[in-house]
């Protein structure tokens, strides 16, 4: 770091979330110091296969230099890789204006050879939760948002002309294959937007464990106005399967841990959206949890499976005791896993497959495209 630029760093401690939009020395602002040789992952490729037809996935990686799980997707060798969030564990110093903690573990990501490995062969998409936006269970208010969103889209090396970097938070969209075939990727932003959580008042009892549910006349909002028109835009692009990817649960229901049942109207709305813009084929993608599970909502238009694969490293959590009754299939106790969607589109379905640390299967389960209304 040149020596005036690391005079503008040390003054940074004594700014507020505001300094974002403070310029403290000529033509460099707040968030340009901070993000001064900023590190960056491997470029990753763009999608050449023809067809996607082996998707893998995972979130939650504790410890940024474990490669563990990365040898085990590489060996698999998917068409696309999605990192469903918590793809760091920066969030240590939530009070610092520099996010310091957050500029070390992106550091030591990016260091990772089986992490650099994989994303330099596969393409590569992610979104954040709240390990890698900034504060544990952080929404809207979190006050460094802004230099965390440029961490991220520098990090996860996002062109200027994406248009992810065209507005406030990370969502964005992508749709790949011929006609009869496309599959589109919807990455939403659970973070940037959201509106604060209702505490629960019964600290860790079943059902209630950190939050109770917003009333259904509650207009806390998940994604934000703008978040909304574009994702109901987004459902109305013609695709035969439909990959929502949501860094929570968005089907799970019963826990009180974060998730959308903590905004039970947010969660309607998109139940409601699928429905009115006949969105045929969508599946959610989920993490944060640390365990993997499978949750299926049979009250729409057709049944919504939300798949949460978590974590791809750390020490499991064991969910077997939630309430749970939307879900079928939950991992065991102690094991780290990740993802995978295939893709059968001669026989006309697909399975959602949980693998173990050595590639390993786990669980598989098998659904049919005319069960979600797959054209």
């Amino acid at each position: 770091m040149k020596p005036y630029a690391k005079l503008v760093a040390a003054s940074l401690a004594l700014c507020l979330g505001s300094c974002s939009t403070i310029t403290i020395a000529p033509n460099i602002n707040y968030i340009d110091a901070v993000m001064m040789d900023f590190p960056h992952s491997m470029p990753s490729p763009i999608i050449v296969k023809p067809r996607l037809e082996k998707i893998a996935f995972g979130s939650c990686l504790p410890d940024p230099k474990d490669g563990t799980m990365f040898d085990a997707i590489s060996a698999q060798n998917p068409d696309l890789f999605l990192m469903l969030g918590d793809n760091v564990y920066g969030d240590y110093t939530p009070n610092d204006p520099q996010m310091s903690g957050m500029r070390a573990s992106y550091w030591q990501l990016a260091q990772n050879r089986a992490f650099s490995k994989l994303v330099g062969l596969v393409p590569t998409y992610a979104t954040w939760d709240d390990h890698d936006y900034g504060a544990n269970d952080a929404g809207g208010d979190f006050a460094h948002k802004r230099l965390s969103e440029r961490m991220f889209e520098t990090f996860w090396n996002v062109p200027i002309s994406d248009e992810r970097r065209q507005h406030d938070g990370i969502y964005g969209a992508f749709t790949h294959g011929p006609v009869g075939q496309r599959v589109q990727i919807i990455i939403l932003d659970t973070r940037f937007f959201r509106d604060p959580l209702v505490p629960t008042d019964i600290p860790m009892a079943k059902g209630r464990e950190r939050y109770q549910p917003h009333s259904m006349q509650s207009e806390a909002d998940m994604l934000g106005p703008q978040q909304w028109v574009w994702l109901e835009q987004k459902l109305q692009e013609p695709a035969e399967i439909r990959l929502v990817i949501s860094s929570i649960q968005l089907v799970a229901d019963g826990h009180g841990w974060e998730a959308w049942a903590t905004m039970p109207a947010q969660r309607q709305k998109f139940y409601d959206l699928v429905k009115s813009t006949n969105a045929g084929g969508v599946i959610i993608l989920s993490g944060d949890r640390h365990h993997s599970s499978i949750n299926r909502y049979a009250g729409n238009s057709y049944p919504i499976y939300d798949f949460t694969a978590s974590p791809l490293g750390g020490t499991p959590s064991n969910a077997a005791n939630e309430i749970a009754p939307l879900r079928i299939y939950n991992s065991k106790a102690g094991e780290t896993n990740f993802g995978e969607m295939n893709i059968d589109w001669q026989n006309r379905k697909l399975e959602l497959v949980t693998k173990g640390a050595n590639g390993q299967i786990l669980n598989a389960h098998s659904i049919g495209f005319d069960e979600i209304k797959v054209n």
